[in-house]
């Protein structure tokens, strides 16, 4: 029963993963909303602005707007960044970024069993 308590305990305790690759952007406390435009889209998409005590800046207090990286194609990919408010309804200049996603690495070669 202690185990059992335990164990409920620890999963109530547990931390949120965060698995894939993140591009994260530092905002003031006037964006509400971050609007972005990855490789092949055609119009933005849009992201509500989170709080990330552990990549955000304590100047801006830790908010952040976080865009999941995990579907991009492989090869060089441009996202264009802009953070907005929605209660003005005013978007800010964008930001353009670009980076490199590598290629699967190799298949493993030489699988043997070794006496």
């Amino acid at each position: 029963m202690k185990v059992r308590l335990f164990l409920i305990a620890l999963l109530l305790l547990a931390c949120k993963a965060h698995a894939a690759p993140f591009l994260i952007a530092d905002v003031d406390a006037n964006t509400d909303t971050c609007y972005y435009t990855g490789p092949g889209a055609t119009s933005p998409t849009t992201s509500a602005v989170v709080v990330d005590n552990v990549r955000g800046v304590a100047a801006n207090n830790f908010r952040v707007c976080k865009i999941d990286l995990s579907g991009v194609p492989t090869g060089t990919d441009n996202i264009v960044l802009a953070g907005g408010s929605s209660l003005w309804g005013v978007v800010s200049a964008n930001v353009p970024f670009s980076f490199v996603r590598p290629a699967a690495p190799a298949v493993p070669s030489g699988t043997r069993i070794l006496p």
